[in-house]
């Protein structure tokens, strides 16, 4: 075999070489999507406290609304203004549709379904089961949103996989969500595979290890 004036393996050199860009392209590879999921977090973290904040004030004005001793017609617009503009903000926030619709229909619902814009208006007591519904629907709302954000950003690796997935097969047919699912996470995917390729690498340099005589 060729040795340059060291002696040195040129084959050596080579596959030091090959390995040592590999290493500093996967870790640029890993930090880049690290901090693009970073800066997502951030982003979907604010519009997620504001979201928080129009479900109390739709919780509040709702409260005021059904403990009035009469139907008051201003309010009733007040809320569904409210209720239209928080139902586009979670449709523009970029988690699990399922994740939050069951609560977030139960907590219209229980704001809506009765006594609200009724001829047959009556007051309800701060203490009654019909207040209590909705604020028990609005905490509940506020839980699933912060879990399914918990599950995207906080969890395991297992679980924010899992979460990432079902949120891209909700958006339309499983093939293209599929496709647009392969194109949006090609770097989780590289850095999957350049993990993968530094287990097999530290295992091929461990088995050069000679064994104990």
């Amino acid at each position: 075999m060729d040795t340059p004036s060291g002696g040195v393996p040129v084959q050596g050199i080579t596959w030091f070489n090959l390995t040592t860009w590999i290493l500093v392209v996967a870790g640029w590879i890993i930090l880049n999507w690290q901090n693009n999921r970073r800066e997502e977090r951030k982003e979907i973290r604010a519009a997620l406290t504001y979201l928080v904040t129009e479900i109390s004030s739709l919780e509040k004005m709702s409260i005021k609304y059904h403990k009035s001793t009469q139907r008051n017609e201003k309010i009733e617009l007040k809320i569904s203004s409210l209720e239209k503009k928080l139902s586009e903000h979670l449709s523009y926030l970029r988690l699990r549709n399922s994740a939050y619709t069951a609560e977030y229909s139960a907590f219209v619902d229980s704001i809506m379904l009765e006594n609200f814009q009724s001829a047959a208006f009556t007051q309800k007591n701060g203490n009654s089961e019909f207040i209590e519904r909705i604020r028990d629907n609005a905490s509940e709302l506020e839980s699933a949103l912060e879990l399914e954000f918990s599950n995207l950003f906080r969890g395991s690796f297992a679980t924010r996989l899992t979460s990432s997935v079902k949120h891209t097969l909700e958006l339309r047919g499983a093939i293209p969500s599929v496709l647009r699912f392969l194109i949006s996470q090609q770097q989780a995917i590289i850095t999957l595979f350049a993990y993968i390729f530094l287990a097999c690498f530290f295992g091929y340099v461990l088995s050069l290890v000679p064994a104990k005589p």
